[in-house]
């Protein structure tokens, strides 16, 4: 019955297919979505502010000085933020995505430059000479994979920044397109509390749970709180009602978000369909 085999192998062709293709996906985003060493110590160090307008309230600087030095919990400690910059000087101006760093995330991730080299402590000082480190992908397009652009002069936002390093092809930060990696630079002496709009990203130390990593972060945060001073028009009282606490998460789960979801209904009804 050449007309019923041939139904058969078509099916059982389209099942096998369909079957590879999700599961190349799901491998990739569910099952090892995180490119760095020893990934599932790798968390979110977000925060949840109940009593705020807005419950999921990220990080901030107050809280990042204040947590890097929980050394008994963690590795590593890192803030960041996405951003757009403006790079001048190769032709054409161009917009190009960055991602700022302070000088923790590189070594927290466990990923080190291809060429070049990490950014350092004195590199997150404002007085200090703004770096970058630029993706592979950048490097090769604009500077045509250049080994001599280390140390070169990269024009972001009508400011220098020397570039000290080149990332592997195989990196990426988390789940964004970026272009450069360039020095955030923070002086302890002007944070206050408050300016919830930034990431962070710890490394737990061997052992260390993520609920005993939440309950020092709790104990953590009113130590922040009282240690830096109240941004201009924010209260103790209006402070202390926003009810701030830790809300840590794996950051594989932060990356992938729900789209997990998404792709174990997809790798279901494919399954179905080999089977």
């Amino acid at each position: 019955a050449p007309v019923v085999a041939l139904g058969i192998v078509a099916t059982i062709a389209i099942g096998i297919a369909a079957t590879t293709a999700i599961f190349a996906v799901l491998n990739a985003v569910l099952i090892r979505p995180l490119p760095y060493p020893d990934p599932d110590r790798l968390i979110s160090l977000s925060h949840a502010a109940p009593g705020a307008s807005t419950d999921d309230v990220e990080s901030a600087p107050f809280l990042y000085f204040t947590e890097r030095d929980a050394k008994q919990i963690f590795d590593g400690v890192g803030l960041w933020a996405i951003g757009a910059t403006t790079v001048t000087g190769l032709g054409d101006p161009e917009q190009v995505r960055q991602v700022l760093v302070t000088h923790e995330i590189l070594p927290t991730l466990g990923i080190a430059p291809l060429l070049g080299r990490a950014f350092s402590a004195e590199e997150d000082r404002p007085e200090s000479r703004p770096t970058v480190i630029l993706m592979h992908g950048y490097w090769q397009r604009r500077f045509a994979s250049d080994p001599s652009v280390i140390g070169q002069t990269l024009t972001m936002d009508g400011q220098p920044r020397e570039i000290v390093g080149v990332m592997p092809r195989s990196f990426r930060f988390l789940d964004f397109q970026v272009d450069a990696i360039s020095s955030y630079q923070l002086r302890r002496a002007d944070v206050t509390v408050g300016n919830y709009f930034r990431s962070s990203i710890a490394r737990l130390r061997p052992g260390v749970t993520l609920d005993a990593a939440s309950a020092e972060i709790a104990r953590l945060i009113p130590v922040a709180q009282h240690s830096f001073p109240l941004r201009p028009g924010i209260t103790r009282e209006q402070m202390e009602s926003t009810r701030l606490r830790p809300n840590l998460k794996p950051l594989k789960a932060e990356v992938i978000g729900d789209v997990g979801t998404t792709l174990w209904v997809l790798m279901t009804t494919v399954g179905i369909v080999l089977l």
